[in-house]
Parts: C-alpha cells; sequence; structure tokens
C-alpha cells in the first residue's frame, strides 16, 4: 500500500470516528484515545526560563508516522 492509499485510509477512519462524536459536551479519556495516539512534551530549550515554552508534539491516530 502506498503513502497516498495509507493517506486515504487514515482520513476514512478519521472521519467515521469523528460522526461518532459529532456534539461533544465533555472530553472524556475515551474520545481522546480515539483521535490521539501519542502527546511528547520536551524539555525547555532554555532551563528555568518563564518565557520559553515546551514543545509539544502531539501525533494523531489518523496520521502517518514520519520514522
Amino acid at each position: 500500500m502506498n503513502e497516498l492509499d495509507l493517506q486515504d485510509k487514515y482520513v476514512k477512519e478519521f472521519i467515521a470516528k469523528a460522526k461518532e462524536y459529532v456534539n461533544i459536551e465533555k472530553l472524556t479519556p475515551e474520545i481522546l484515545r480515539a483521535f490521539i495516539k501519542q502527546i511528547d512534551v520536551y524539555e525547555k530549550e532554555v532551563r528555568y526560563s518563564r518565557t520559553c515554552g515546551n514543545t509539544i508534539v502531539i501525533q494523531y491516530t489518523f496520521q502517518l508516522d514520519k520514522n
């Protein structure tokens, strides 16, 4: 299966899952697991900085892994 076919598959899966949760009133662990595969939070680039934010990478369940 090529990358374009995988993207199409993931988009269709996402749409099917999204239809189940059209009117989300409360974010639950079940909903998070349906859409988010992994969340990576990295250390600040500038240690002890109050203005330098942390880098956050969110991997969705419907996105291709670039690794």
